[in-house]
């Protein structure tokens, strides 16, 4: 016994009362064995060392959600691992999104000294990809700049870094959830962890829908590379079967559900766990599906109660049975895609504070919307609802309501608007264009390019300045600054080539109109070495070709000396009898002679064609001390001191190149300058 008289409190359970079904907030898992078990095998091989990619393939309300969850509760976090998880979300224009929310939701789990220390030498990388990290590291200062075509390959060893440097400890399970709504940047960012994790302690887990993406979506085109690349497992999840919907029909009602009930609505539903849990629902609040005391019992044969052909209108009937309010607060929300800001879809519905908080009451009884972390924002139960809502209203009433949400959002915001914000707002003006006044949202658009370059999302970057370009009026004089900024930033990505010429020329264009044909000549001499800084030579000729000959036969500075060296280049290329050397020529000649009266430093990386010592005497003279480009890049002279024998000094001068590429984070510059080091040691005899 307890030597002292101790309080004690009798507790009683009772089972539900017969006849209670309530699916409104039930989240049951069931029948999904064999899959959990394909996870297990994957993690078990991760916890080894031998890391991989599952992906998780289905309908919308199939459970691939549901199922990582269950993997994570059941698998990863009993074993210790670390899971990070991360999603994209309809709408999402915010570049790697699902892995900026994987990082913030660690990393505010962690205490800033041990955050520091993980994060390591990438910590200004990754803080650019999760800004709001950096207040509580102050200390972390802005990473030193890179060539825009070095940016994207720099974040992805980032990232990569840090997962393999957390899977020391312990295995890592990153889940990135619904790849469907994912934009380019997040698919490379997989793709680049996909390669560099495989011999790691690391399991990445990617759900998407394979019905909703076609083959221009950035996922469909990146599968077949990634099938190449990391051989991922790929888990097709279907419908229930019937014994698995009677084991999940029971965990809803607690109690024992018949064999023939249970594959009645297994037949009607496809097994779909969504729509079976939104028919038994409806059936219930029709008063179509009873407990007598003993079961559940139908009032009729399943087929002569109306049961909804299919989800979206299963949803429908759900939504008929709201308050009108309800449904009028929930139909501007669900044009807002990303969450229903409670404030402002009031002011659109022309509700009252009153009004809109019952409204929103209802939605949350009804397990249509649920609150987010944010004050004021709630988020659709899932996706099928905000698009049934959407489909529901008349284009006209959409534009409208579309314009006056950006409105509503402006004003409510001011200026305290963030890039997700000005994400939401470019969308509402994108989808309200054929309304007067449409160009308010390319100041939105112009933010969400910024936010992208501090991503260091080349592509998005792009893609937000084109949206922007496109919501001008032909005479609107910003279309002078977005189309160049958009024309230097495309030459640096992986567009094609036949894009990139496209973007120059438009900027060309409107450079020739505004600033005359000399200006048009400089910029393109820009855009041509940007090019080849990127190693798209091919790009650099077509980009070239676009050339005023006229005005190139006249310009004596680098813009000429860029362009003949491409259009040589590319004469030289398509010579089927050329020699594999440079050929003496009248204008090779002239080339040379203007490329070394040039401080290297305008030339970035052309190779200058020195011919003899004195020649490389001469271009030393010019630019005896180590020199750097205007982002602070070392330009090392390889050919002057080549050709002069100074190879002790070409290895210092390179090795100091090297180090500095090393801090800026620059891989294969660092690599390939390594390898050239240790020619030169060689010949040196080190």
């Amino acid at each position: 016994g307890l030597p002292d008289p101790v309080t004690v409190q009798q507790l009683t359970w009772a089972p539900p009362a017969p006849g209670r079904l309530d699916l409104t907030d039930t989240d049951v898992y069931a029948g999904r064995d064999a899959e959990l078990g394909q996870l297990a095998r994957a993690f078990a091989a991760a916890r080894a060392g031998t890391g991989s990619l599952v992906l998780l393939a289905g309908e919308p309300g199939i459970g691939k959600t549901r199922l990582t969850e269950e993997f994570c509760r059941r698998e990863a976090e009993p074993a210790g691992a670390l899971v990070l998880s991360g999603g994209c979300h309809d709408g999402d224009v915010v570049s790697n999104a699902p892995f900026a929310e994987a990082l913030l939701r660690w990393g505010r789990s962690v205490p800033a000294d041990a955050l520091l220390t993980a994060l390591g030498p990438e910590a200004p990388v990754l803080l650019r990809l999760a800004p709001a990290l950096a207040a509580a590291l102050p200390e972390v200062g802005e990473p030193l700049p890179v060539p825009p075509e070095a940016e994207t390959g720099r974040l992805h060893d980032a990232l990569s870094q840090l997962v393999l440097r957390l899977a020391r400890d312990r295995p890592v399970a990153l889940v990135v959830d619904d790849l469907h709504w994912a934009d380019a940047a997040s698919v490379a960012t997989l793709r680049a962890l996909a390669r560099t994790t495989r011999a790691s302690k690391v399991l990445l887990l990617g759900t998407y829908r394979d019905t909703d993406i076609d083959r221009r979506h950035p996922f469909s085109q990146a599968l077949g590379v990634i099938q190449r690349e990391a051989e991922p497992t790929r888990i097709e999840l279907r419908g229930l079967t019937a014994s698995a919907v009677q084991g999940m029909l029971a965990d809803f009602a607690q109690q024992e559900v018949t064999e023939e009930f249970a594959a009645l609505l297994a037949q009607e539903t496809a097994g779909n766990p969504f729509f079976l849990r939104e028919v038994v629902q409806h059936l219930v609040e029709e008063g179509q599906l009873t407990h007598d005391g003993d079961a559940w019992v139908l009032a009729g044969p399943l087929a002569e109660l109306g049961v909804p052909a299919g989800v979206r209108d299963v949803i429908g009937r759900r939504m008929s049975r709201l308050p009108e309010a309800a449904n009028r607060l929930l139909a501007v929300g669900a044009l807002s895609e990303v969450a229903l800001d409670l404030p402002v879809a009031a002011h659109v519905a022309e509700l009252d504070e009153a009004s809109a908080l019952d409204a929103i009451d209802a939605a949350i009884e009804a397990g249509i919307v649920q609150p987010t972390s944010v004050f004021d924002r709630y988020r659709f139960t899932h996706a099928l609802f905000r698009h049934v809502l959407v489909e529901e209203m008349n284009p006209s009433r959409q534009v409208r309501a579309h314009r006056a949400i950006a409105q509503a959002m402006e004003g409510r915001l001011g200026d305290q608007i963030s890039p997700a914000d000005s994400a939401a707002l470019l969308r509402h003006y994108e989808r309200s264009a054929a309304l007067p006044g449409a160009d308010r949202g390319v100041a939105h658009a112009i933010a969400v390019a910024d936010d992208a370059a501090r991503r260091f999302a080349l592509d998005e970057e792009c893609a937000a300045l084109a949206r922007g370009i496109d919501l001008l009026p032909d005479d609107d004089g910003r279309r002078h600054d977005l189309l160049l900024r958009r024309a230097r930033v495309l030459v640096s990505t992986e567009a094609s080539t036949d894009a990139k010429v496209a973007a120059a020329q438009a900027a060309l264009e409107v450079v020739r109109a505004q600033d005359g044909p000399e200006e048009e000549f400089t910029l393109l001499g820009r855009l041509v070495l940007d090019a080849f800084g990127g190693g798209e030579v091919e790009s650099a000729w077509a980009i070239a070709r676009c050339a005023d000959r006229s005005v190139l036969a006249s310009r004596t500075d680098a813009s000429a000396a860029v362009v003949g060296y491409a259009l040589l280049g590319e004469q030289d290329h398509l010579d089927a009898d050329h020699p594999g050397i440079l050929r003496d020529s009248d204008e090779r000649r002239a080339l040379r002679d203007l490329m070394l009266a040039l401080p290297p430093t305008n030339l970035g990386p052309l190779y200058i064609p020195v011919g003899s010592r004195a020649e490389g005497e001469a271009v030393m003279a010019s630019s005896p001390t180590l020199t750097s480009d205007e982002r602070g890049l070392p330009v090392v002279p390889w050919a002057p001191l080549w050709v002069l024998g100074r190879y002790r000094q070409l290895a210092e001068w390179t090795e100091v190149s090297i180090a500095d590429h090393a801090a800026r984070g620059l891989v294969a510059p660092v690599v390939l300058s390594w390898s050239m080091v240790s020619r030169l040691r060689c010949v040196l005899g080190e």
